[in-house]
């Protein structure tokens, strides 16, 4: 813990490397019992050593006490929600539970206030893919009312409104949503204000995850 405590990167892979089971072994902590060595680097804020040990394989656990980590750094530390994004973001189609416990982590950081950031327009295009996938999972029957209400709208300016339409009658309704996003990210939406009120009304409903609507509302409100 001596390592972790102290952000030295170099000293855990030392470490890690000539005991890979210390990677997600529980050992006591003065403020935070049986902590691993991510919920440690999570508290002290270290991000170069989260995300170290993330690429190593770390497991986010979401235990109750594991979440109160989490609330009690967010305030402080806010480039650990952009790792578990990237982390989310990598395990993206896979089947092993990870995302949803990476979900968890993040929706507790996001109740504690945190934001996403993007900088540059390219920054908020690359979440279109991982958005349109997630509306799809939520309830895949219903995304071409979705479309279909966007595209009456008048948030999308007017030949963009019928090539979304074509697509999502056509039941591609993953380019039809892919295509709405970066739209919706570019010069070419006229109205987000409305677009993220119709999002937000149908992700509610279908009680899409916290993650999603966030990404979305916080791309939108630049």
């Amino acid at each position: 813990m001596g390592a972790t405590n102290a952000g030295d990167v170099s000293a855990l892979q030392s470490l890690l490397s000539a005991n890979p089971l210390l990677l997600n072994t529980r050992v006591h902590h003065q403020t935070f019992e049986k902590s691993t060595a991510l919920h440690l680097a999570t508290w002290k804020g270290h991000l170069e050593t989260v995300a170290f040990l993330l690429n190593q394989g770390a497991d986010i656990e979401t235990q109750d006490q594991d979440k109160t980590l989490v609330m009690a750094v967010r305030h402080e530390f806010s480039g650990i929600l952009e790792a578990l994004y990237d982390r989310v973001l990598s395990t993206l189609g896979h089947v092993d539970g990870e995302e949803v416990e990476n979900l968890e982590v993040m929706e507790v950081l996001i109740r504690d206030n945190a934001k996403f950031d993007f900088p540059t327009r390219q920054s908020r295009d690359s979440i279109a893919p991982l958005l349109s996938s997630w509306l799809l999972q939520v309830a895949p029957t219903e995304v071409t009312k979705l479309l279909v209400d966007i595209a009456s709208s008048s948030c999308i300016r007017h030949k963009l409104r019928f090539v979304i339409l074509a697509l999502a009658w056509q039941e591609h309704t993953y380019e039809a949503l892919l295509l709405t996003f970066l739209v919706l990210f570019s010069p070419q939406a006229s109205d987000v204000e409305q677009a993220l009120a119709v999002f937000k009304s149908w992700m509610l409903r279908f009680e899409a995850n916290l993650v999603a609507l966030k990404l979305l509302t916080d791309a939108l409100s630049l």
